[in-house]
């Protein structure tokens, strides 16, 4: 090792958990006890022995991954929101500590949010993830950018949504894959099912069914629970009895 006054040896002491693993590459940092065991006039064998891996901190290329690099939303209707997944990798010989929160910047960064990840500390080779909403106020496009940090380099994620207009017939590019109104058995035989074209989850609580009587009078025949969620590419039933009153509520809900 050499700064800008001299050089010193790094040395590795058997009895430690550094001993037979991979030499160490490129620019890190190190910390360890120093010494010097060299004679008279003690101008040299300066020397570093770090304790364990910890010590060596960003050794060789950037330690952390994350997938996917870009996440597209789709669109959201505004006072909805969607949820994504991102996975982040310790791709080193070392261990790597995250370094939340984790910021989002760009022109629509106040439209995202991170969450916090489920491990901070990361041996090598191990991975852990952390989820990314998107909920637009406005509507339009919005772009963004996650900038997840560690001990031992970045990883940044491209953010894409669009936000609609409440009413405008699509939540996050939800559509009514299916429905029967007036079935067999009368209101009692009613359904509508749901479909998620996207690539990214959709909540779905709190979205309701309205339907009139014969005296045209509107009301809330079903509300789907908070915490419902359909995943990319999944199906949501929605089953409900008409009742005078009150509105019903599902009396079956499938997820599949």
């Amino acid at each position: 090792m050499t700064d800008a006054t001299g050089s010193a040896i790094l040395r590795i002491d058997a009895d430690t958990n550094i001993d037979g693993t991979a030499t160490p590459s490129g620019t890190f940092t190190v910390i360890g006890l120093a010494s010097q065991f060299d004679s008279a006039p003690f101008d040299g064998g300066y020397q570093v022995l770090p304790r364990s891996l910890a010590d060596i901190i960003g050794a060789g290329a950037p330690a952390l991954s994350a997938s996917p690099s870009s996440i597209d939303f789709g669109t959201v209707t505004v006072g909805g929101s969607a949820i994504a997944t991102v996975t982040m990798t310790n791709v080193s010989a070392l261990p790597l500590t995250l370094t939340p929160p984790f910021t989002i910047t760009g022109t629509a960064a106040s439209q995202y949010s991170a969450g916090v990840p489920a491990a901070t500390t990361l041996a090598a080779g191990a991975a852990t993830t952390v989820q990314v909403a998107f909920a637009p106020t406005t509507s339009g496009a919005k772009n963004a950018t996650l900038n997840i940090t560690s001990n031992s380099g970045s990883a940044v994620i491209a953010l894409t949504g669009a936000g609609a207009p409440p009413g405008g017939g699509s939540s996050a590019g939800i559509v009514i894959s299916d429905f029967r109104m007036r079935g067999p058995n009368a209101g009692n035989d009613e359904f509508i099912e749901l479909y998620n074209p996207g690539a990214a989850p959709v909540a779905i609580g709190g979205y309701k069914v309205s339907g009139s009587n014969n005296a045209g009078t509107v009301s809330v025949r079903a509300t789907i629970t908070a915490g419902k969620i359909i995943p990319p590419h999944g199906h949501y039933l929605l089953r409900w009895r008409i009742r005078p009153t009150p509105p019903a509520s599902p009396t079956t809900a499938v997820s599949r």
